[in-house]
Parts: C-alpha cells; sequence; structure tokens
C-alpha cells in the first residue's frame, strides 16, 4: 500500500469533485440570469423573428424559427424557483461536507464569472461540467483512458461538428476556475478576519 499515492489519488478526485460543483453551480446561476433577463425583456414574434434570423445568420445548425424564441412567462418563473431551489441544495449539501464553503463564496465565484471577465472557458463552454465528470470516472477507475479521451470533446457551433478538446485548454479552464475560486475564497476569508479585530 503507497500511502502517498492513495493521498495524491484522494486530492485528484476533492480537486475535481470541486470542479463539478463549481460548475453545476455556475450552469444553474447563469441559467438563473438568463431566465430573468428574459423575465424582464418583451416576448413578441418581432423580437423572435429578429433573433432567430440572426441565430441563423451566425450559426451553421439546424435553422431556427422565432416559435423557437417565444416563452411562457409562467414557465420561465418556475424554471427559476426549480433552479433557484437546486442550487440552494447543492450548496447546503456543498457545505455540510467541506467547512470551508459557504453560498457566498459559491454566490461570488458565479456572479465574477457571469458578470465579470472571470473563467471565460467556462462561461462559453457548456461541456465543462461532462468533461469534469469524465475526469471524476477516470479517477475512480470507472472509465479507461481511451473512453476518457473520447469523452473530453467540444462541439462547435460554427462547424456543428465535435471535435476532440486540446489538453492544454482543459487543464488551462481547470487552472482559471481554481484561481478565481482560491482568489475569492482567501478575499472573503481576509475580509472575516479583518472584522473580527475591528
Amino acid at each position: 500500500m503507497n500511502i502517498k499515492y492513495d493521498l495524491r489519488k484522494i486530492s485528484q478526485r476533492q480537486r475535481i469533485i470541486r470542479l463539478l460543483l463549481l460548475s453545476h453551480a455556475y450552469r444553474l446561476y447563469s441559467k438563473i440570469s438568463i431566465n430573468h433577463s428574459l423575465l424582464r425583456s418583451s416576448n413578441n414574434y418581432q423580437n423572435a423573428e429578429k433573433m432567430s434570423d440572426f441565430v441563423n445568420f451566425i450559426f451553421n445548425v439546424q435553422k431556427s424559427i422565432p416559435s423557437d424564441f417565444i416563452y411562457n412567462k409562467n414557465e420561465l418563473t418556475n424554471e427559476i424557483i426549480d433552479d433557484h431551489k437546486e442550487f440552494s441544495e447543492l450548496v447546503k449539501g456543498w457545505e455540510k461536507v467541506d467547512n470551508n464553503v459557504s453560498k457566498n463564496l459559491i454566490e461570488a465565484f458565479c456572479k465574477a464569472i457571469e458578470h465579470g471577465n472571470k473563467c471565460i472557458a467556462l462561461k462559453i463552454s457548456p461541456f465543462a461540467i461532462y468533461q469534469f465528470q469524465a475526469l471524476f470516472s477516470y479517477s475512480i477507475s470507472e472509465m479507461s483512458k481511451k473512453s476518457l479521451l473520447e469523452e473530453l470533446c467540444e462541439y462547435s457551433l460554427f462547424t456543428n461538428n465535435i471535435l476532440p478538446i486540446n489538453g492544454k485548454k482543459i487543464r488551462y479552464t481547470i487552472n482559471e476556475i481554481e484561481r478565481l475560486y482560491n482568489e475569492i475564497s482567501d478575499k472573503q476569508k481576509q475580509r472575516s478576519i479583518a472584522k473580527k479585530y475591528n
């Protein structure tokens, strides 16, 4: 039994779990933000037609039609409520197993991405969460290296193709997420200490 190797494996899994939780929390936060902005916008056929034309012009995907962009405000409200509940449950569950995590920390992380120029890779890649799930499965030996490499891919909206992801790109994304998370965590700890002694 190699204790150093086991501790390193545990540490890697903890990092991947944190990445999974952060990417899932951000996905929920982003969806809530988008749905809030949709509730504030006008929901008419003219706007939907303009959006459909724009999407068809920019992206090489299946043609959209205006009805794709018409939404029911009651359904959006229900989605927001459900996503808020899921976000809160995710944070509460995480707080139970990690004393260093708080709702403020997770919300600050999500806000920094959504409203700032932080972790752009996570912001523009809806596939990050799936890539982290594949990494976790590989780390607990549920997936072979070959299967992992097949899972580490991204979809191009411009070419309508699935492409293998560059290893450097996923490492960059991981480092960017961890750097932002640690930066926010450190700032919150410093504020907490400053409040204690002032």
